[in-house]
């Protein structure tokens, strides 16, 4: 199933890193979260919110300051005039087709059919030991990490621990749900309206920043139907200050996954009147410092949202 599933996915990835780079200062929906970013937990605060009504744009538009804007657009320019590899090309083309086409849904889930037997007759009844895996690697990650304080360790390990819960339960063998998830994905590559590798790079900053909202909906979609209900998460998500001095501070956040209490830390930094994440501004920087050949394929200037920061 894996050889199927994670190729129909790729194209979601790619849209979010393209739509990533994305600036769109004059985006109403980024401009109204930005506006309420005057303090450290209400700038974090109205970034969750974004996040939970489908703007994903305007979230993370709203992390980067307005004096990066413009630094940001001509990365975003400069990395989108880069010629294609034909492989690139090749492939992009191929998956939209395939993802756009009359029927798709259908089509699709007959090839994976197979896959998602053979998953729930064989890997499905070793899942918790796959799970336990995992979770032992992303464990010894965190205790190894030593910029993490004693408490951040412990936040990370409870989210771990929610996620492998919902890893070991979650029915991705189940027919019904495949084909809802095969629904989802489909219809986003539809609204994407995106034939072609040059029918991206020649997107205006608009048009890219919303196409990176249908991504968000479809990933929260996808996940929802295997019962991770990502609105659920930053519906429980509060933000409150836990210490301030001048332009720094540090931001808790508390929210709920999967019935369990968890929260982390975000340290703020104060700059032109507005708060951001530290870290975010720090990548930020690093990112448009970097040449663009040595880019890491990752968003620059990310949103802070429910997760370790």
């Amino acid at each position: 199933m894996k050889r199927r599933l994670l190729p129909l996915m790729l194209i979601a990835a790619l849209g979010l890193v393209a739509c990533g780079k994305d600036e769109s200062a004059a985006a109403p929906e980024a401009a109204k979260v930005a506006a309420a970013s005057t303090s450290p937990d209400s700038a974090v605060q109205a970034q969750l919110d974004a996040l939970k009504s489908g703007q994903f744009s305007s979230a993370f538009l709203a992390s980067i300051p307005p004096s990066m804007i413009e630094q940001v657009r001509a990365k975003w320019t400069a990395k989108m005039a880069e010629p294609a590899s034909d492989e690139d090309r090749r492939n992009f083309e191929e998956m939209m087709t395939e993802l756009t086409a009359a029927g798709a849904e259908d089509a699709i889930y007959a090839k994976i059919e197979p896959d998602l037997v053979q998953f729930k007759e064989t890997a499905a009844l070793q899942m918790p030991m796959y799970v336990g895996m995992g979770r032992g690697i992303l464990a010894a990650g965190v205790q190894q990490r030593e910029d993490l304080s004693a408490e951040q360790k412990a936040q990370a390990m409870a989210s771990i621990d929610a996620f492998a819960k919902w890893a070991e339960t979650a029915q991705f063998a189940e027919p019904e749900l495949a084909k809802q998830a095969i629904g989802h994905v489909c219809k986003a590559a539809r609204d994407l309206n995106l034939k072609t590798i040059d029918d991206l790079r020649a997107l205006s900053f608009e048009d890219a920043v919303k196409r990176g909202d249908v991504l968000f909906v479809a990933v929260k979609n996808v996940l929802g139907t295997y019962g991770f209900k990502i609105d659920d998460v930053l519906a429980s998500a509060k933000a409150e200050v836990v210490s301030q001095s001048g332009d720094s501070a540090k931001v808790k956040v508390t929210y709920t996954m999967f019935e369990a209490p968890l929260s982390f830390e975000s340290e703020m930094v104060k700059l032109d009147g507005r708060w951001y994440g530290k870290d975010s501004l720090e990548s930020l920087k690093k990112d448009l410092a970097a040449p663009i050949a040595e880019e890491e394929p990752a968003m620059a200037g990310e949103p802070e949202a429910p997760a370790q920061g």
